[in-house]
């Protein structure tokens, strides 16, 4: 499991799978559309707690990932599949 630490007082961990029997916050191209598991990161922050994110990912596994500071530092950015999210 790939840990990084990000803005001050956050850290996310890229996970293998979802787990179960948490809430997922899901995150798609296609806003209230549910798929199948993505991109899967857990978010530790002490201002917002804790969370899981779900990001959409396409089918070929050539495309970029990755979860990185925003230069605001309040936000995260993730690439899954070469789509860029700016979360929190």
């Amino acid at each position: 499991m790939e840990v990084k630490m990000l803005a001050p007082n956050l850290r996310v961990e890229i996970l293998p799978g979802l787990p179960a029997n948490v809430p997922i916050f899901q995150f798609t191209d296609k806003p209230g559309r549910i798929y199948s598991e993505g991109y899967v990161i857990h978010v530790i922050s002490e201002e917002y707690g804790d969370w899981i994110g779900n990001i959409q990912r396409c089918r070929l596994p050539t495309f970029f990932f990755g979860v990185y500071n925003h230069p605001n530092e309040d936000h995260i950015c993730v690439v899954s599949s070469g789509e860029a999210y700016i979360i929190i």
